[in-house]
C-alpha cells in the first residue's frame, strides 16, 4: 500500500466522522434541544428521551474516537519518521 493510498484512507475516515459528528450535533439541537426560549422548556421533556441520549451518546463517542484518530496518526507518522531515518529507502540500479 503507498502513501498515498494511506493518506486518502485517513483523509476519508476524518471527513467521515466529521460529518457525521457535525449531523448529530445539528439533529440533537434541532430536535432535542432548540437554541430559543420554548427550546428551553422542550428540554425539559426530551433531556431524559432516550432518543435524545443516544444521539448525545453517539455524538460524544465519535468525538473521542476523532481524537484516537489523530494520535493514532501521529504515532504512526513518528514511527515512519523514525524507520526512515534508522533505515532510509535505497534507490533502485
Amino acid at each position: 500500500m503507498t502513501v498515498i493510498n494511506i493518506a486518502l484512507r485517513f483523509l476519508a475516515v476524518i471527513a467521515i466522522t466529521v460529518i457525521l459528528h457535525w449531523s448529530l450535533v445539528n439533529a440533537y439541537v434541532y430536535f432535542c434541544s432548540p437554541p430559543t426560549f420554548f427550546g428551553l422548556f422542550k428540554t425539559l421533556f426530551s433531556l431524559g428521551s432516550p432518543v435524545c441520549h443516544t444521539v448525545n451518546m453517539i455524538q460524544y463517542e465519535l468525538a473521542k474516537h476523532y481524537i484516537t484518530i489523530w494520535t493514532g496518526a501521529g504515532i504512526a507518522a513518528a514511527a515512519w519518521g523514525v524507520k526512515m531515518l534508522k533505515d532510509p529507502p535505497t534507490k533502485p540500479k
